[in-house]
């Protein structure tokens, strides 16, 4: 089991994630807690016979199912008809979310390179929703895995980088 403590930049508690692991070391079950204790959700992942991951589906706060992704590239949200491709080459992960009639809604785009991960939204019908996120580790256990990173935004193509978050993991070896 991890035990994640996500903060705000200041330093206030923001949530609490526990997360579940299988034999072979693959996720089985994530749950996520505000900073009172309640669950804020919970997600449950399938895999395929080869180890692969196959489906996300992710619970709210009464068990009720609030999303289901199934990795072959579609998504389901219970009662709003939209539907999500991912496509991954090499390092480069892109995600297209198309509306109920079939019209892009977002694309966004996840590049992953040593000790960061950024996160840019490449289109949106919204333009002033444009966010780019970046994810930097911060520091690292004697394992080699992260146990500190920070989150930074940037709104549009050249607002300034925010740190909005600082998360902190804790891993019993």
């Amino acid at each position: 089991m991890e035990r994640r403590d996500l903060t705000s930049h200041a330093d206030r508690p923001y949530l609490q994630q526990l997360t579940d692991y299988r034999p072979d070391g693959k996720k089985a079950e994530r749950s996520t807690y505000r900073p009172d204790g309640t669950l804020s959700y919970r997600e449950v992942y399938e895999y395929a016979a080869d180890g692969h991951l196959t489906k996300l589906t992710t619970f709210d706060e009464t068990g009720r199912i609030a999303q289901v992704k199934d990795l072959d590239g579609s998504a389901s949200h219970p009662g709003l008809p939209t539907r999500v491709d991912v496509i991954r080459s090499g390092d480069v992960l892109v995600m297209t979310t198309y509306g109920p009639d079939g019209t892009i809604l977002t694309r966004s785009e996840m590049r992953e390179a040593n000790d960061r991960r950024e996160s840019s939204l490449m289109f949106n019908q919204n333009p002033a929703a444009q966010v780019t996120t970046i994810e930097q580790i911060d520091t690292r256990d004697v394992e080699g895995n992260w146990t500190r990173k920070t989150i930074l935004e940037r709104y549009g193509p050249a607002g300034p980088l925010e740190a909005v978050a600082e998360i902190y993991r804790t891993i019993i070896y």
